[in-house]
């Protein structure tokens, strides 16, 4: 699970390009079977919570390209994980 940790703590990285290759990293993890574990056992949750705060402070400078990465990159990992919680 150092895949997981290591891109949640790159989550709050002052470069917001690291910033969104985190998020990007993260909902790709959101596919395998491992974390597929942890958000069904519920143990990614402040995983999730941090994303969607992020997402919602990102969304204020929609003028900016990198912001506009940052909600699809959110935007995928949230997709990912409400499929992974229907199957």
């Amino acid at each position: 699970m150092g895949a997981w940790k290591n891109a949640k703590d790159l989550l709050f990285d002052s470069n917001k390009q690291i910033v969104i290759a985190s998020c990007e990293l993260l909902a790709n993890l959101t596919m395998t079977q491992t974390t597929f574990q942890l958000i069904d056992d519920g143990k990614c949750t402040i995983e999730i919570e941090s994303i969607i705060a992020l997402f919602i402070n990102s969304t204020k400078d929609l003028n900016d390209k990198l912001s506009d990465k940052f909600v699809f990159a959110t935007l995928t990992f949230i997709a990912n994980t409400i499929e992974l919680d229907k199957v």
